[in-house]
């Protein structure tokens, strides 16, 4: 009945921290009577004509009744590509139009990471009276882009279309789920998002999964999107507790539900890099299989119904996973049960029983994976407030942060010869990452092979908010990489 920020209140790979007060930018304006009070433009491109589209829905409250006109101008650095004044009625009070421009924009394409430039354009809009003056303006960066969803190859008829194409393009989605920077997410700064988001371009992935636990990136982060060719995957702020995962059925909740996804797609739609909405992250029904839900949910179809009116054309998903199953099941591979799946976190048994497990996988596509591993040495001992890093099990207290799942002890000790005795944290954590990085690259590989059967791989995770001694992460809380980026590098180029 509460829609927070999930993860502030602790998860297996942070403690519990609720920030409060004012967590991102804000400003004063002063405006006239008749005011532009949301303005988004829909940029799209039609591959077939090599041609970009371009118009804009504008939230607008004006006193009275009255005509008006739009002056549009679209440039390329200092080159005015397109320029047009469009007459628009402005209704008495606050109400939305739709804006069409053109149909006919002879405009370079912006491409993903690894495919090509990531072109954008400065548009600046200007709302004037009849006479010319000037109420109000907006001015953005957009880029041209055209996405088809393909069903991958022996897909059933009934699962969702995992083959993204871009500009007649297919693409294998890969990349990591981006989870906040900070627990105290007020204090990330520009450079700290860039930073990650430079690894994870350099490193040749395409897509960000905006995790549901959270809550909507910030403006900085999907400006770095569009610059860096990664396209983001932004879930509304629904999310798994580990004790209920049906979505809320409240009506009271699901008007402010629909409120907050308006806003949601107000403020990101328009971005170059975005790519889809979801409903959230591990939604499921209470039945004992953990079926995740669709769109005959409540809260989904609110969602689901205020994207089809304010983004129409882009795709939206009932949940993350989504299909007849949760996860893959070895048992069932081979009945076309596995859709988006999530899972699994840890390997279990050895390297080659996890290695003959995903060449048997059949998932269109698998959102959420990942394999442990400890953080960097000089990490570890930087943040080790006091305690002895050796060993690393479960009777010394640090590494019991956040989870037991975490950690690492019972499965290397025995198979590499650590003795609690004998101290050896170096190499420690020198084999847990070394079996992550294979772990995952082999993964990785596997999905890709299979590709257009397989979609594509969204790791999870990409980057700790929190100094955790042992975790999914591939990049470390100080924002560096394990072995297991520069492993996944070579799969992802």
């Amino acid at each position: 009945r509460h829609l927070k920020a999930r993860f502030a209140y602790g998860w297996d790979w942070c403690v519990r921290l609720v920030p409060l007060g004012i967590w991102d930018r804000i400003s004063l304006k002063a405006t006239r009577p008749v005011r532009l009070r949301r303005c988004l433009p829909l940029a799209r491109y039609d591959a077939a004509r090599a041609l970009g589209s371009l118009a804009f829905r504008l939230d607008v409250e004006a006193p009275e009744a009255m005509g008006a006109q739009c002056q549009v101008v679209l440039s390329d650095g200092e080159r005015v590509v397109h320029e047009a004044t469009l007459p628009c009625a402005l209704a008495s009070g606050r109400s939305e139009t739709v804006l069409p421009v053109s149909e006919d924009l002879d405009v370079a394409r912006w491409w993903p990471n690894g495919l090509g430039e990531q072109t954008l354009f400065t548009c600046s809009l200007s709302l004037q009276g009849l006479d010319g003056e000037v109420f109000d303006t907006w001015q953005g960066r957009i880029g041209f882009k055209e996405v088809c969803w393909l069903p991958c190859e022996g897909a059933p008829a009934n699962a969702e279309p995992w083959i993204c194409q871009v500009n007649g393009e297919r693409v294998f989605l890969q990349g990591v789920n981006w989870s906040p920077v900070r627990m105290t997410y007020g204090s990330v700064t520009r450079r700290m998002l860039e930073q990650r988001l430079r690894l994870y371009a350099d490193a040749g992935m395409n897509v960000l999964r905006v995790w549901g636990g959270a809550f909507l990136a910030k403006s900085d982060f999907y400006d770095l999107c569009d610059k860096l060719g990664l396209l983001v995957w932004q879930e509304f702020p629904l999310s798994s507790s580990g004790c209920e995962n049906l979505p809320p059925h409240d009506p009271a909740v699901l008007d402010e539900l629909r409120q907050i996804a308006e806003s949601y797609v107000w403020r990101r739609a328009g971005h170059a890099c975005h790519l889809i909405w979801s409903g959230g992250n591990e939604l499921t029904r209470t039945d004992e299989r953990q079926t995740p839900v669709d769109e005959t949910d409540p809260a989904v179809a609110t969602m689901a119904g205020v994207v089809a009116r304010l983004d129409p054309g882009k795709r939206f998903v009932a949940s993350s996973p989504s299909g007849p199953s949760f996860s893959y099941e070895p048992a069932q591979s081979g009945q076309r049960l596995h859709h988006d799946v999530h899972g699994p976190w840890t390997i279990e048994g050895t390297l080659e029983e996890w290695k003959a497990y995903w060449d048997g996988h059949d998932a269109l596509l698998v959102s959420e994976v990942g394999v442990p591993s400890c953080s960097p040495l000089a990490m570890l001992r930087h943040y080790a407030g006091g305690h002895d890093l050796w060993p690393p099990s479960m009777d010394n207290p640090l590494w019991q942060l956040r989870q037991p799942w975490w950690i690492l002890w019972d499965r290397f000790a025995q198979g590499h010869g650590f003795d609690s005795r004998r101290e050896e944290v170096e190499r420690f954590v020198a084999v847990t990452q070394q079996e992550q990085a294979e772990a995952l690259a082999y993964m990785v590989a596997t999905c890709k092979r299979r590709f257009p059967r397989c979609g594509g791989v969204i790791l999870w995770m990409g980057h700790d908010c929190y100094p955790c001694p042992s975790n999914t992460s591939v990049v470390d809380y100080d924002g560096r990489p394990k072995p297991a980026l520069g492993a996944l590098a070579q799969v992802y180029r």
